[in-house]
């Protein structure tokens, strides 16, 4: 299949075509040739590489999950698929409830024969789930936090400041108060409060620029609170970064904190005291 910038405009709907002009798509078409998405023949047109086309046949082209291209496991002696892994780094794997022995990788396969190897299965972690900013505001203001505050108090020796700004808002807090101190300040991170070696006297300023600053910095770390899907890194890094803004809620989480105030309670005055430490 051959596409070009001016096909690429031609699908968009009307009110992203300011944002993304042809000159625009046909940067990020470029960017995704340099990753080996597709091959370049030449005058601004674009074909799918073999690792696209095998993506559409495993039915994986828009999916939004970074889905590995693994490999299918295959008894030698019957022939049958009894599994599938990434690419192997040993020549025994574990898989089923019982080793294999590697014969030979071949064209998309592993061939295996039984094995008495008593090793252990190996498994990876594929992300996380994160505590989106609405439903974080909703715990701490549960607890007992008025809306459009931030609130401070002693616990420990330490400073408490329940934000409820969710997972990336945290986060992100976090990284403005370590810069405004010129020091690891922040202790804890949560989706709903930072502990502090040091109480803030006021909060420090969350404006777009810093945010890409912020988002730039930690994209990798982003990346697998957002699933941005197996496609992000493939675009030019300054959309990448705005995407992932999007993604995160980085306007609707600014737009909220702007209006917040910082206030000093006594931890007894809140709905569930204990609670609000344990979050």
């Amino acid at each position: 299949m051959r596409v070009s910038a001016a096909d690429l405009f031609g699908f968009l709907p009307p009110d992203l075509r300011d944002e993304y002009e042809p000159p625009v798509l046909n940067e990020i078409l470029e960017q995704a040739a340099k990753r080996g998405r597709f091959e370049a023949p030449g005058g601004g047109v674009f074909v799918h590489s073999e690792d696209m086309e095998l993506r559409y046949e495993r039915g994986s082209v828009h999916s939004n999950i970074s889905d590995a291209l693994t490999l299918d496991v295959v008894d030698r002696m019957t022939g049958d698929i009894v599994g599938a892994i990434d690419v192997p780094d040993s020549s025994t794997i574990h898989i089923g409830g019982g080793s294999r022995d590697i014969f030979k990788v071949d064209d998309g396969r592993v061939l295996t024969d039984g094995s008495r190897d008593e090793g252990v299965a190996k498994f990876k972690s594929s992300g996380f789930p994160g505590v989106p900013f609405l439903l974080a505001r909703a715990v701490v203001e549960e607890v007992g936090v008025l809306p459009q505050t931030v609130v401070k108090f002693y616990h420990n020796g330490d400073t408490v400041l329940l934000h409820g700004l969710g997972a990336f808002g945290g986060m992100f807090l976090a990284e403005l108060l370590n810069d405004e101190a010129k020091t690891k300040t922040v202790l804890r991170i949560s989706p709903y409060l930072l502990m502090l070696a040091d109480p803030p006297t006021q909060l420090p300023e969350m404006t777009e620029n810093l945010c890409l600053k912020f988002v730039s910095k930690f994209e990798k770390k982003l990346c697998r609170m957002a699933s941005p899907g197996p496609f992000h890194g493939d675009l030019p890094h300054e959309i990448r970064v705005k995407s992932l803004c999007r993604m995160l809620g980085a306007g609707q989480l600014q737009d909220y904190y702007s209006e917040v105030r910082l206030i000093g309670i006594d931890q007894q005055s809140l709905s569930f005291p204990d609670l609000a430490t344990a979050l």
